[in-house]
């Protein structure tokens, strides 16, 4: 269970960085995504604060070759957690207060769960980008 100040925490964070969000995913939806999928989210913090949050699952090799291969498209919210798992790191939601923040968020996704590859989604969910590592 998730700790309702830090689930504010998130809630500020995510609306603070990217105020359209509030247009397409209402605060309750976003706070039932933070409690029913606190396990799958990397925090990054600051001196002031929370800096960073990511949502990401653990796929198999085909479900990242079928993205790549323009076989699957950005699927709705949940659907998301019905792929099957594997050792790779898909990213599916972002919130950042820069570029700093989101590369140390990957070397801390990689130091704990030692990926084959990390993937993400641009921010238009129109283009997939894949960093292999092994």
């Amino acid at each position: 269970m998730i700790k309702s100040t830090l689930e504010n925490e998130i809630v500020d964070l995510s609306y603070r960085v990217k105020p359209s969000l509030k247009e397409t995913l209402p605060e309750w939806k976003l706070r039932e995504i933070v409690k029913k999928y606190h396990k799958n989210i990397i925090i990054n913090r600051g001196n002031k604060g929370l800096r960073g949050v990511a949502l990401f699952l653990k796929v198999n090799d085909r479900y990242i070759e079928n993205i790549l291969n323009g076989n699957v498209k950005y699927n709705s919210f949940d659907e998301l957690f019905l792929i099957p798992f594997g050792e790779n790191i898909l990213f599916i939601g972002l919130i950042a207060d820069g570029f700093k923040t989101i590369r140390d968020g990957i070397r801390k996704i990689i130091n704990k769960e030692n990926p084959k590859s990390i993937g993400w989604f641009n921010h238009k969910k129109e283009r997939f980008f894949v960093l292999r590592r092994r």
